[in-house]
C-alpha cells in the first residue's frame, strides 16, 4: 500500500537522522574531551585544579569549544540545505541537541551512577536544547552573516553555564543558569532579523 503522505516519512527519516548525528556527536566529543584533558588539562589539574582559573579554562575550551564545535559539525552533516529556513535549522538543530542531550546523560550515568541523573536532567536538557538553538540559527540562510557570532555566543553560552556547574557553591545557580540560558534561547529564536 502506498503512503498517503510520503512528506511524513522523509520528516520521520530526517529526525531520526538528527537524533542519531547528536548521538554520535556526544560519543565524539566525549572522546575528544578526554584526549585533550589527557594531554592539557590533566597535567595542571594537581596544581590548578580548585582554582577559578582553571575550572573555567576548563569550562569554556576542553567543554564548550568541543562540544558546541562537534555539535555543529553533526547538524550540518544531516541539514539538507545550507539555505534553511530560521524554523527548519532550529528544529534539524533541537533535534541533533536530544540526541546529544540523551547520550551525554547515560554517559554520565554509566560513570557517576544513577544520581548522576537527578542532577543532570532538567539543567542539562534545557541547556542543550537553548544551545542547540544558537547552532541552528547560524546554519540559517537568513542568519548566515551572523554566523560566527551565533556559534562563539553558542561556545561563551557553554563555558558559562559549565563554569558555574562546576562550581562547588553552585547550588541552586546551576538550574536558574540553566533557566536564563533557555530565556536567551528562546528570545534568540523568535527575534526578527534587523
Amino acid at each position: 500500500m502506498q503512503n498517503p503522505n510520503p512528506g511524513n516519512s522523509d520528516i520521520s527519516n530526517n529526525s531520526n537522522m538528527a537524533i542519531l548525528a547528536g548521538v554520535v556527536a556526544a560519543g565524539a566529543a566525549y572522546f575528544l574531551e578526554r584526549i585533550i584533558g589527557f594531554l592539557i588539562f590533566d597535567r595542571f589539574y594537581e596544581t590548578y585544579g580548585d582554582s577559578y582559573g582553571f575550572i573555567i579554562a576548563d569550562a569554556f575550551f576542553r567543554t564548550g569549544l568541543i562540544e558546541e564545535a562537534v555539535r555543529y559539525l553533526a547538524l550540518t552533516s544531516v541539514a539538507k540545505d545550507a539555505g534553511n529556513s530560521r524554523r527548519d535549522s532550529i528544529r534539524t538543530a533541537l533535534l541533533v541537541g536530544t540526541g546529544f542531550w540523551l547520550a551525554e546523560t547515560i554517559l554520565y550515568v554509566g560513570v557517576f551512577g544513577l544520581h548522576a541523573l537527578a542532577k543532570r536532567f532538567f539543567p542539562a536538557w534545557g541547556v542543550h536544547m537553548a544551545l542547540s538553538v544558537f547552532a541552528g540559527c547560524a546554519l540559517s540562510a537568513e542568519l548566515r552573516k551572523k554566523k560566527t557570532a551565533f556559534l562563539f555566543a553558542a561556545v561563551a553560552l557553554h563555558g558559562l553555564y559549565d563554569t558555574v556547574a562546576s562550581l562547588p557553591e553552585a547550588g541552586i545557580l546551576t538550574p536558574l543558569a540553566a533557566v536564563c540560558l533557555i530565556a536567551t534561547a528562546v528570545i534568540t529564536a523568535t527575534q526578527r532579523d534587523s
